[in-house]
């Protein structure tokens, strides 16, 4: 096999190692289409879409030395699921049930779909994992799908792998600084005095445990599309993003819920796609192309709705302006890869071993709570192709993964001119009625901030 051919078959997994072995690295979506969707049909399209989208027929090959590649060759069949529809609630328990199953991460695909069916609308439901895709990545798929479901004898343009995300491969300098690469040299020759390599059976316990000892719950929060609509258009008044604005709102709530103390809650994680950043061109396409980053979102005495929104707007592009920052977890690809490994192992498992719990106390819990309050991931709009078509986009929800860093994940997607707000948190951690009062009063903070714009 060439060496060309080798690039388009393989590639490294670098930047996804983080996402490899732990135990909740679920990306899921639902999307609701127009009448009915035979399971041949959905099939004959993500079949034509693999050409597209390599990933998603990729499995993960450890080597011997503990490092991994994506395989884009040799992977299972799709799993797709067909079940009758009975109503519009079910989709969400299925979809919470489906990230308890483990992926065979050796043989792939590590993407699987669930049909829901009726003569009037359908449900598709994507269960993914982190390493090969991000939730931008869904809405691309979503978007393609309908497209052939539309007109299935359209022929998509093939894409290559996804660039690896390293530093190399960056139009800009964004490398990691020396004091943090040489503590993470000082990780790597602590862990090679114990170095063990994981395999599928140890991951399948650790995910086995980590769902049998969470209570992880999803609230839904639908913003109907006259809300929806007054909510873009204050927020291009106000020359603010719209995640900005939602971010006050959330900040708002949990505020009125639970006060500003300790210092951790005015925390809010943000995650930002960072394919714009890449020599070659990464535009829509498939894989995880995003990056983590923490906000400080604080509310001063009576201060105003928008007020904190603009204050929350300019920190962030402040941060996207400086690449460093938005790519600071490419630190993680100096980390020995079965380090990494490791602390999930030590999270969720019963593995012992000093280096592995100094990273885990680093990186994850310094103590049994959240360190964070909120993390968000917004994937803004997705937009219908045509009025025309058979099969439209009537609605569309987002399931991030639940990061144990954070009290509450919060997944936000816009589309059909509503936006859907999906609201993970656990429940050993926070009472369900916290969580609605939470609920319904990020709700009351965007009427109330849409009804009065600035004075607000």
């Amino acid at each position: 096999m060439s060496n060309q051919s080798l690039k388009e078959k393989q590639r490294p997994l670098v930047y996804e190692r983080l996402h490899y072995r732990a135990p909740f690295g679920y990306v899921t979506m639902m999307a609701r289409l127009e009448g009915a969707i035979s399971k041949e049909q959905l099939m004959k399209a993500l079949t034509e879409l693999t050409s597209k989208y390599p990933l998603m027929g990729a499995r993960i090959e450890q080597l011997n030395d503990g490092s991994a590649k994506f395989v884009v060759e040799g992977a299972s069949e799709y799993a797709v699921t067909v079940s009758d529809k009975k109503d519009d609630k079910q989709w969400l328990q299925i979809a919470m049930d489906e990230q308890k199953k483990p992926f065979n991460l050796n043989k792939g695909p590590l993407i699987r779909f669930i049909l829901l069916n009726s003569a009037y609308n359908s449900d598709i439901i994507l269960v993914c994992h982190h390493t090969i895709c991000d939730g931008l990545s869904l809405t691309y798929l979503v978007k393609d799908i309908i497209k052939l479901l539309n007109e299935p004898s359209k022929k998509v343009e093939p894409k290559p792998l996804p660039p690896t995300v390293s530093e190399e491969n960056f139009t800009v300098k964004v490398s990691t600084g020396f004091l943090v690469k040489l503590l993470l040299n000082y990780f790597n020759r602590s862990w090679k005095k114990a170095k063990v390599i994981f395999t599928q059976e140890d991951y399948e316990k650790i995910h086995q445990s980590y769902w049998d000892s969470n209570k992880i719950q999803v609230r839904l929060l639908t913003l109907p599309k006259e809300l929806t609509t007054h909510l873009l258009s204050c927020c291009h008044q106000e020359k603010v993003s719209v995640n900005s604005a939602i971010i006050a709102a959330f900040t708002f709530a949990q505020n009125d819920l639970q006060g500003t103390n300790p210092s951790f809650s005015e925390n809010v994680g943000v995650a930002m796609n960072i394919r714009h950043f890449f020599k070659e061109n990464a535009k829509e396409n498939f894989g995880l192309l995003a990056a983590g980053n923490v906000l400080t979102v604080t509310r001063k005495d009576r201060e105003g709705f928008w007020a904190v929104a603009k204050k929350t707007d300019r920190q962030a592009k402040k941060i996207l302006a400086s690449p460093k920052k938005v790519l600071k977890l490419l630190a993680f690809n100096y980390l020995d890869s079965g380090l990494i490994d490791a602390m999930w192992f030590t999270a969720h498992g019963d593995f012992k071993n000093k280096t592995a719990l100094r990273l885990k106390k680093m990186f994850l819990n310094p103590s049994e709570n959240p360190k964070r309050k909120i993390g968000t991931t917004n994937l803004g709009k997705v937009a219908n192709d045509g009025s025309e078509q058979a099969y439209k986009l009537k609605t569309l929800f987002f399931i991030p993964p639940y990061w144990e860093t954070y009290e509450k994940v919060i997944g936000i997607v816009t589309a059909a001119e509503t936006m859907n707000i999906s609201i993970l948190y656990d429940s050993r951690y926070v009472e369900d009625n916290i969580m609605e009062q939470f609920r319904m009063l990020t709700l009351k903070y965007i009427e109330e901030a849409t009804a009065h714009g600035s004075s607000a």
